[in-house]
């Protein structure tokens, strides 16, 4: 019996030291830059539903970041940074083309959309993964691509 309450008091103290050094910020940076701070507490809700992160907070007040605007997430009270997702490098090529240009890096559903320099959009799709555009049916000039929160100037040969 005596051994179960050291046990439960060990526990008890642990837990403890692991409460005094819980996080109270979380770090939110989204794919263009963007860094927004909340603060949490020991009461707060971290939760993923569908391609939502969720922080419920004991307020009743709710967050909601679609995970595929995030680039990274940690926190800034405690022992380390801790990175939740890795960093999401869309890559456009082969740059200058002729028919088709390559976008990799893709892995959740991002918008793509294809300007002139006259900024009229000539072409748009959902990507959800890597793909093969074709272009050949485009004009030869420049040409701003936009695949998520990122841009490229193309040159269609």
């Amino acid at each position: 019996m005596k051994k179960n309450r050291l046990a439960l008091f060990l526990l008890l103290l642990l837990f403890s030291s692991f409460a005094s050094k819980a996080q109270r910020n979380i770090n939110i940076q989204y794919i263009d830059d963007v860094l927004i701070t909340y603060s949490i507490n020991q009461n707060s809700k971290l939760t993923f539903s569908n391609n939502d992160i969720i922080i419920s907070q004991p307020s009743g007040e709710v967050y909601y970041f679609a995970i595929d605007s995030i680039r990274k997430i940690y926190f800034t009270t405690g022992t380390s940074l801790l990175e939740v997702l890795p960093k999401n490098d869309i890559t456009l090529y082969p740059n200058p083309s002729k028919n088709y240009i390559i976008l990799s890096n893709i892995n959740a559903k991002t918008p793509m959309s294809i300007y002139n320099m006259n900024g009229v959009l000539v072409m748009s799709d959902i990507i959800y993964q890597d793909k093969s555009i074709n272009i050949s049916n485009l004009s030869n000039g420049v040409y701003i691509v936009k695949v998520g929160n990122k841009e490229f100037k193309l040159v269609k040969e």
